[in-house]
């Protein structure tokens, strides 16, 4: 009687080991199922967050694209003109009837300017010299530019860099910013990263050399080099652009 007892009471034991051990699998089973479900649902909220990042991007490049053709456009005729010295700066219409000296009067044709720039507050040209330009006409320091004063017909015409504007492009960068804040970006492929943090880093630079240009046309000093910079990052910029926005049709 006692061991059928104890047999009975070691079979109950047993059978509560294997009820425990298998509920503890399925709770071990539930807790992995939770975590794998979860894990799925963080990655789809990423890679929406991704994807949104990316249309935003290229919407924001593609913008960004077209202002940057009107400005390289712009810049590009801009030091056309500079380089060949057909850049108008002043042109005084019908000079040769209004004057009563001839343009090659160098004496007369100085003092004339020298009025023209105590009207213009223009004090620190007073007494420019005049050098003969070797194609014609006469040359000038200006603002530490040198320009060309020649006849064009009956007008007297000032040719150099002056009276620039730089226009600079005004691209957004809002879009990788914001990706930036977001920490979103490391979850994003390696070779799109890359793109795209070129691309925003070339904008960077370009601002950056546009406030210098900025600067140097504030202060009188020759901004042409700056402005070749800029006109260098306009067109680097433009490959770009339009070399990330073909690639996300393809």
């Amino acid at each position: 009687m006692l061991r059928k007892r104890s047999n009975k009471i070691k079979d109950e034991s047993e059978w509560n080991i294997k009820a425990i051990l298998l509920e503890s699998c399925f709770i071990l089973l539930a807790v992995l199922l939770a975590l794998l479900l979860n894990e799925w649902n963080n990655e789809r909220n990423n890679q929406k967050l991704i994807d949104k990042i990316l249309e935003s991007a290229q919407q924001e490049i593609a913008e960004n694209l077209e202002i940057i053709n009107q400005t390289v456009e712009y810049r590009g005729q801009l030091l056309r003109e500079i380089r060949s010295g057909t850049r108008v700066i002043q042109r005084i219409e019908n000079f040769s009837d209004l004057a009563d000296f001839e343009f090659t009067d160098k004496q007369a044709l100085s003092r004339f300017l020298d009025k023209i720039f105590i009207e213009e507050g223009a004090l620190d040209l007073i007494g420019n010299e005049l050098y003969p330009a070797p194609d014609g006409g006469y040359l000038m320091s200006f603002y530490g530019a040198a320009i060309k004063i020649n006849m064009d017909g009956k007008d007297l015409v000032a040719y150099g860099p002056g009276n620039i504007q730089l226009r600079t492009a005004n691209l957004s960068d809002v879009v990788w910013t914001t990706a930036n804040a977001s920490n979103a970006l490391i979850k994003m492929d390696f070779e799109t990263l890359t793109l795209l943090a070129d691309i925003y880093s070339t904008q960077k630079t370009y601002h950056e050399i546009s406030q210098q240009a900025l600067n140097l046309l504030y202060s009188q000093i020759s901004v042409t080099s700056a402005m070749e910079d800029m006109y260098w990052l306009e067109n680097e910029l433009q490959s770009k652009y339009t070399a990330f926005l073909s690639r996300k049709q393809q």
